[in-house]
């Protein structure tokens, strides 16, 4: 449809210098062009846009805290060293007072000796994405449920996985910068983000 991308000025964002350039490196070998941009420096700009933002796994790849229930407390994991020296999980109360609150806004805990992850980047990423769109869509595809599904009793594990080569790895510690760790995201309070940017969203 070449009239409707010569109508297009489509922008690329990746987090990360090298991966911007190698993306420009493979449009400008099809004879296409785009501007590049770091996405945090791109969620910085202040004017609005008018068009289509669309993601692909972009926010079941942010930090996410990832809590344990225990009766009416949430024990929260931190990443620390065993005797060895290698990397393991601690535990802790949640030092943010944003992941319990988190919980209370949704009105809903996960369920007892329950892991859940809790993606507060997630949501403000959302709301950094809204704020930019003055007229438009936000389009995510992402790996995740709604809050009553993503967090329901059953789900004992929680979602947090760990990849290496498109294949799963048992140890989400091992390997760091070498694994890619990913999560299922809570597709209510993304919605929720969007909405009260106060752009007018609707989910």
């Amino acid at each position: 449809a070449p009239e409707c991308f010569d109508a297009l000025r489509p922008v690329v964002l990746d987090g990360h210098p090298n991966r911007i350039e190698a993306q420009r490196h493979a449009l400008e070998g099809r004879g296409l062009s785009a501007e590049h941009a770091l996405t945090d420096d791109w969620l910085n700009r202040t004017e609005p846009i008018t068009g289509v933002v669309i993601s692909n796994e972009f926010f079941d790849a942010l930090p996410v805290h990832l809590v344990e229930r225990r009766g009416d407390d949430l024990i929260e994991c931190y990443v620390t060293t065993d005797e060895s020296g290698a990397l393991a999980l601690g535990e802790g109360p949640p030092v943010n007072p944003a992941v319990p609150a988190y919980f209370e806004r949704l009105g809903i805990l996960p369920g007892e000796g329950a892991r859940a992850e809790v993606g507060l980047a997630s949501v403000e990423a959302m709301r950094r994405l809204a704020t930019r769109v003055e007229r438009g869509y936000v389009l995510t595809i992402d790996y995740g449920y709604e809050a009553r599904e993503l967090y329901a009793s059953w789900r004992k594990q929680g979602t947090l996985m760990a990849f290496r080569r498109h294949s799963p790895q048992p140890n989400q510690l091992d390997q760091p910068g070498l694994t890619d760790l990913t999560y299922h995201v809570d597709f209510t309070s993304l919605a929720r983000g969007a909405i009260e940017s106060g752009e007018g969203w609707q989910a």
